[in-house]
């Protein structure tokens, strides 16, 4: 399969030609992707202005005229590294749009608006326009949010974060839509292709002693366990109904006696403590039980889900 790869590299808006000599792309969930290219022009004289913040697509192909994966960035960095006969090389950086709100800080109030009313309203700010939410759950208008000396990006990655919601990204030719979810129902399906005509089912699992195979698999996979906390606990008090308990508790695992309190829990009904708690908890899950594994499926991206056979 290897043997078959090729790439493709354009920026929007830049008339030259780029050939990728190499390349390594970095995605994880919840976290701006990263792309990293050296690529090779018979243009000696590329400035960052001219591709700054300019969209770039790098096209990886395996078997077949439609590529395999796609990557949809902005320009956030270039270095001319020197010329030949005919070509001279740069590294060039790509980004999301949401890693520039890194670099935009503020002190703002907001007022009786919804943590994805908060982040809309950031984001619209920023002039940041793709993205969209795909909640299950409903949210609670809050009494009283600061952003106080913190970058847009890390006021909105804490109320993400407080809120149990998550993000991937999905890649077009025309822009890179940034995908909030709060539940696993929300995630696709990695489909099949014509690569793997022959075989519909969940991805294969081959060991690397067990030969080369000439379908997509996945190799060198690892189980981690972790003993971590599995039971949170929050309470508060409301001045209005003291009479109704606050006290709210999540539990998941066997390691219950690994126990975190925390006050106060920062909400006003018990519904809504409940809720707190289950997301406090999900963050422990989530760690306590991953799987790492090596593929050569290009076609893997983060925010899909499947099956290993």
């Amino acid at each position: 399969m290897a043997n078959d790869i090729e790439f493709s590299f354009e920026v929007s808006g830049f008339l030259g030609a780029f050939k990728v000599e190499s390349f390594r792309v970095m995605e994880a969930l919840s976290a701006p992707f990263e792309m990293s290219l050296t690529v090779l022009s018979e243009n000696d004289d590329i400035t960052f202005d001219t591709l700054s913040r300019k969209t770039g697509v790098l096209n990886v192909y395996g078997q077949g005229a439609v590529a395999a994966r796609k990557f949809n960035g902005s320009v956030s960095e270039l270095s001319y590294l020197g010329s030949g006969r005919r070509y001279s090389r740069y590294h060039i950086t790509l980004v999301p749009q949401l890693w520039f709100l890194t670099q935009r800080q503020d002190c703002r109030i907001f007022q009786n608006k919804t943590a994805p009313d908060i982040i809309r309203h950031v984001f619209d700010d920023a002039g940041m326009s793709d993205y969209r939410f795909e909640l299950a759950a409903q949210y609670q208008a809050k009494d009283y949010v600061v952003q106080y000396r913190e970058s847009d990006h890390h006021f909105v990655q804490r109320l993400l974060a407080e809120h149990g919601m998550w993000f991937y990204f999905e890649h077009s030719d025309a822009a890179h839509t940034m995908v909030i979810v709060d539940s696993n129902d929300a995630i696709p399906e990695l489909i099949s292709t014509p690569l793997n005509a022959s075989y519909l089912g969940p991805m294969l699992f081959q060991s690397q002693g067990g030969g080369v195979s000439d379908k997509e698999h996945i190799f060198d996979l690892e189980q981690v366990h972790r003993a971590l906390t599995s039971d949170v606990s929050y309470s508060d008090y409301n001045y209005l109904t003291p009479k109704i308990p606050q006290n709210k508790t999540a539990q998941d695992g066997v390691n219950t006696d690994l126990k975190r309190f925390d006050y106060p829990g920062r909400y006003t009904s018990p519904d809504f403590g409940g809720l707190r708690s289950k997301e406090w908890m999900s963050e422990y899950a989530v760690d306590s039980h991953q799987i790492q594994a090596s593929s050569n499926i290009m076609r893997l991206a983060s925010g899909l889900s499947f099956d290993i056979n």
